[in-house]
């Protein structure tokens, strides 16, 4: 580049021309525009060689990236995204875009977002101009945003250990400890319906059924609930009536109160096959 196209350069940037003379009215004021522009606009030619840069963010002059390949000022992995982005807006004409990191001559790290938009004349594509904006910020929160979701990710992979965990000490103790006072219930004589309802109560203690059944949003009585257990199990009015000491009249009347909070009290549904599916 010439020391005269340097200073061709340095006069446009400054809002005059070559020769001293003042740009008209309408020049100085897209000039103070570009200027001031916070995003950075550069025109290239095929050879990515810079034909136009309103300001740097590198620590050099205009002057100084002027003529220069626009690649000379990036890293490696920077240019090749730069560089495919580029040619794909020669090649085909239409507007491309690329993101790279940059790192500033203080250490300070920028991400950046480019906009390469072909410049055509006579129906060829003679320059490009990239718009590039600084998007550091979004960046930034869309880069802490996914470490928090990383660390939910996590935490709720932990949680779900401790609930295995849990339903594992509940099994065991299930089997090492109650199961074997069950058979001694049954060797005694206990109510042998009576043994077998806790039974399998114990066996379903990890399943959903008993917090379904008892969501305070049904309003299901204390009693109602323990007759739905029994309902589940396959036990008949009369069973269920003897086992709590109760009349069938009254059993009819729970399971006929407990249809409505279920809402199925109209619906030819089968309550036992309800609640297993619960």
């Amino acid at each position: 580049m010439t020391e005269i196209s340097r200073k061709k350069l340095a006069s446009l940037i400054a809002g005059r021309d070559p020769c001293g003379e003042m740009l008209n009215e309408s020049e100085v004021k897209w000039r103070s525009i570009l200027r001031n522009c916070p995003d950075i606009i550069i025109s290239i030619d095929r050879d990515a060689r810079v034909l136009f840069i309103n300001h740097t963010i590198s620590g050099l002059s205009v002057e100084d990236v002027f003529g220069k390949k626009l690649y000379d000022f990036m890293s490696p992995e920077s240019e090749k995204k730069a560089r495919e982005a580029i040619e794909s807006t020669f090649k085909t004409g239409k507007v491309s875009r690329y993101e790279i990191r940059h790192r500033k001559p203080d250490g300070e790290i920028m991400w950046l977002d480019a906009r390469v938009a072909p410049n055509i004349h006579k129906g060829a594509i003679h320059s490009a101009t990239i718009v590039t904006t600084d998007v550091t910020e979004s960046k930034q929160m869309e880069m802490a945003l996914e470490q928090k979701n990383i660390a939910l990710r996590e935490i709720i992979a932990q949680i779900e250990v401790e609930k295995n965990k849990i339903k594992e000490d509940i099994l065991s103790n299930v089997d090492e400890i109650l199961m074997p006072i069950l058979k001694k219930l049954s060797a005694r004589g206990a109510s042998r319906r009576y043994v077998d309802l806790l039974r399998r109560n114990l066996e379903d203690m990890t399943s959903s059924f008993g917090r379904k059944i008892s969501d305070r949003r049904l309003r299901l009585s204390p009693r109602e609930i323990e007759i739905c257990d029994m309902v589940k199990e396959g036990l008949a009015s009369k069973e269920i009536s003897g086992l709590l000491g109760v009349s069938c009249q009254t059993v009819e009347k729970h399971r006929k109160n407990i249809r409505v909070k279920l809402g199925i009290s109209n619906k030819s549904v089968n309550l036992a096959s309800f609640l297993q599916q619960l």
